[in-house]
């Protein structure tokens, strides 16, 4: 990614919460049905997520983008999440993940979070997409032509308000 350009707000965001994500989801949908049912579908797979991580989904820091895939248009998501308090092992709930997802909607794929790797996951949910993907350079470049959103979880939205201010408390001293 080119040194000079400015970061994105999202891309900001993604990288101050870099030691709260847990893991990087992609999630399809094997019927569609309407926007908001999806949205409504991924809200609650997140509160059995949370059950299973022995937490409330009120306290789950994630960031959804939604886009439109490059064959038919087809709505699907990535995320990172994080907040998960029982992970005793991250791979087992990998699996675990993926599997209740088929179960429901369509196909996951689930990779723990590497933090070496933050400002690549960065520019792919939040930036403008100019980093050198090489395998998913084509995946990378349909952002550009479809139509995609951005969203972060009340709790996401929250710890950055108290990073910042801890952040503007320490500045002041």
């Amino acid at each position: 990614m080119p040194a000079q350009r400015p970061w994105t707000a999202e891309e900001w965001k993604i990288t101050t919460l870099a030691g709260y994500w847990q893991y990087f989801l992609t999630l399809t949908f094997a019927r569609l049905g309407t926007r908001w049912g999806r949205i409504h579908r991924v809200e609650n797979w997140l509160r059995w997520v949370a059950r299973q991580g022995n937490t409330h989904r009120d306290r789950l820091l994630y960031v959804i983008r939604w886009e439109c895939g490059e064959i038919g248009d087809r709505p699907h998501c990535h995320m990172f999440l994080g907040g998960i308090k029982d992970v005793s092992n991250s791979l087992s709930m990998c699996f675990i993940l993926m599997d209740n997802w088929r179960k429901r909607e369509g196909v996951c794929q689930v990779r723990v979070f590497e933090r070496a790797r933050v400002r690549e996951g960065a520019n792919y949910l939040g930036g403008q997409n100019d980093w050198d993907w090489g395998a998913n350079s084509y995946e990378i470049s349909k952002f550009g032509r479809t139509k995609t959103t951005v969203f972060f979880s009340r709790c996401a939205e929250e710890t950055l308000r108290q990073i910042e201010g801890v952040a503007t408390a320490q500045h002041a001293a």
